[in-house]
């Protein structure tokens, strides 16, 4: 059994030269790598006992009871737990997903760790290409569902969020430690009060024992609240970390600036300095995956950089308010599913005329686009039930529709299919929504896959990854499971209210955050700071993908070339080309992945 298991601290750097044939000739199986498991530069959680050890990374710090009670743990997580007598080794993450363990096991070997970079190292030769990640990367749909558990290496596979994975005898079982409850019999009154309640708590637990606290404050309501509430429910000294797009967006820092007057706590604007492209394969190297964001994780450098400066040894961040809040747009979906057509323009007049005039497009081409946008009956029978029930323009309804059947002719005439027909094996394994299925609920269904969706996982799982450059650890208050049974039990007009969406939060931090936060209504695009970012990209890699290069095994350099002409073409709106940016920023991102690992 010597051959199936080992555990092994290792101390070093990653990219020590003799890392990989020390530890073949060491003959270890499992790496379980003393920078990844570990906390403020500390070493991790091991117990070793007579019969059992386990290594755990959980912040904030809890006890663990034993591998059986791991749903009363409400830390952020991951862990490994060895059976010494049964020789059987357990894999957990906790269940939205913020702390990352990687696997890979074959031929009875397993190695495990919270760093990818640490389970390629302990291989005896590079994987191949998981190419069937390749082609879920650029399917869109995939951002709009649950995480899978591949990575982009083949044989190498993520611990999913709130799975134990055991491994015995040369086999492996799958399981899922939690099982939402959503029944609940309070009031709307009473869920949004224990929403606040909750939600201050969970963010003082979250930053108890920290002298020096930072927190990204990128001025919207999420960022903005837990800032708030850190600031004055508690002593802690609070730096505020904005980062400037310096473009349309930057009006962001007026809110910022406000959050942090009336909380009275500092706050540090930064830009990103480094260019983007070596900023890029910085990330990209950490996380030995692609990049995921049309907006860069590289942004998050000079972010942890100041956190790091002001002596913190925590992130915070609003990530996960979106989805765990919810928007308000149920209330519209079932009023449109339900024909009730004049009650959807009562209401989306009001949300309307709370926009900037600078935004609004004329009201009757907004109502239109906002039922097919929130729809899920198929285009031409909608249409159809628009017509019959008078309460639309047929005239703007038509012109609409015509306009969008053309522009859908024009692509697909313009512009072929951006991937080459290269040999993939089709994996569908969806565990997380066979697992959730039992939430019958479509509402409550809902809140559970938009907090465990694969675009947010992958930047938790880079913000790790980074995080750990700095010796700082990322936590996201909003990733709770007692804020998510209250936030998908209240009523969806209730979180409409009345146009302005998010009701809930709002409700919660009335007397907390300046009211022209909590009311404010216009939120950034950044649409030019991605155009930005991508032409910076463009440049630095043309003269790097060459025609030779591995890039266009996978990409069609045609259909690339295409989607360039679309976003330099100046007669095109910026808004127009969202499409366009994101499938090219994937190719250059993709390229980037392959020179690192796969082109020497």
């Amino acid at each position: 059994m010597s051959k199936y298991l080992h555990i092994q601290q290792f101390n070093g750097p990653l990219t020590h030269p003799d890392l990989q044939p020390m530890l073949r000739k060491l003959g270890y199986t499992m790496l379980g790598n003393g920078q990844s498991f570990q906390q403020f530069g500390q070493k991790p959680k091991v117990v070793d006992r007579a019969k059992e050890s386990w290594l755990l990374d959980i912040y904030p710090e809890r006890n663990f009871f034993s591998i059986d009670n791991l749903d009363e743990i409400e830390g952020d997580f991951s862990g490994l737990y060895f059976h010494k007598m049964k020789y059987s080794v357990d894999l957990f993450r906790d269940v939205f997903g913020v702390k990352c363990l990687y696997y890979y096991f074959k031929d009875d070997l397993l190695i495990a760790s919270n760093e990818l970079r640490a389970v390629l190292a302990s291989l005896p030769k590079m994987p191949d290409i998981n190419n069937s990640e390749i082609a879920a990367y650029f399917d869109p749909n995939t951002n709009d569902d649950f995480i899978k558990e591949n990575t982009f290496f083949e044989n190498i596979k993520r611990v999913l969020p709130g799975q134990r994975l055991h491994f015995r005898a040369g086999r492996i079982e799958s399981s899922f430690f939690w099982q939402p409850n959503f029944n609940r019999t309070e009031s709307p009154e009473e869920l949004v009060k224990a929403f606040k309640n909750r939600l201050q708590k969970i963010t003082l637990q979250r930053t108890e024992k920290q002298e020096k606290v930072a927190a990204n404050l990128s001025g919207g309501l999420d960022s903005s609240s837990l800032c708030s509430i850190i600031s004055k429910k508690s002593n802690a000294n609070l730096k505020g970390i904005f980062f400037d797009s310096e473009g349309s967006a930057s009006f962001e820092k007026k809110y910022a600036k406000e959050v942090a007057d009336s909380g009275a706590f500092s706050m540090t604007e930064v830009v990103l300095t480094e260019n983007m492209y070596d900023a890029i394969k910085k990330i990209t190297r950490l996380t030995c995956k692609p990049e995921s964001m049309i907006i860069p994780s590289a942004i998050f450098l000079p972010i942890m950089n100041a956190a790091a400066l002001h002596g913190s040894q925590i992130l915070v961040s609003g990530h996960g308010g979106d989805s765990t809040v919810g928007y308000g747009h149920v209330y519209l979906k079932k009023l449109i599913s339900q024909n009730k057509f004049k009650k959807v323009r009562e209401v989306l007049l009001k949300k309307w005329l709370l926009k900037d005039e600078n935004d609004a497009e004329p009201f009757e081409e907004y109502l239109i686009q906002q039922v097919f946008t929130h729809s899920a009956a198929s285009k031409p029978f909608l249409t159809l039930k628009m017509l019959l029930s008078n309460a639309f323009s047929r005239h703007i309804l038509w012109e609409k529709i015509k306009k969008n059947l053309q522009k859908k002719a024009k692509n697909e005439a313009t512009i072929p299919a951006i991937l080459t027909d290269f040999d993939k094996v089709n994996t569908k394994s969806d565990e997380l929504r066979t697992w959730y299925k039992s939430v019958k609920d479509p509402h409550h269904f809902s809140y559970i896959k938009n907090s465990l969706l694969g675009l947010g996982t992958h930047s938790m799982e880079t913000l790790d990854a980074v995080g750990r450059q700095f010796d700082l650890i990322s936590t996201y208050p909003f990733l709770d499971r007692e804020l998510l049974s209250l936030a998908a039990n209240v009523p969806p007009e209730t979180n409409f209210q009345n146009g302005y969406l998010r009701g809930t939060l709002r409700d919660a931090m009335e007397g907390i955050l300046p009211e022209n936060v909590r009311l404010r209504t216009r939120k950034a695009a950044f649409n030019d700071f991605a155009y930005k970012n991508f032409k910076a990209l463009e440049e630095a890699s043309t003269p790097i993908f060459m025609e030779q290069h591995i890039l266009w095994k996978y990409v069609k350099k045609d259909a690339y070339q295409k989607h360039l002409e679309r976003i330099k073409n100046e007669n095109i709106p910026l808004n127009e080309k969202g499409e366009d940016l994101w499938k090219s920023f994937k190719v250059i991102y993709l390229g980037i992945w392959l020179n690192e690992f796969y082109t020497s």
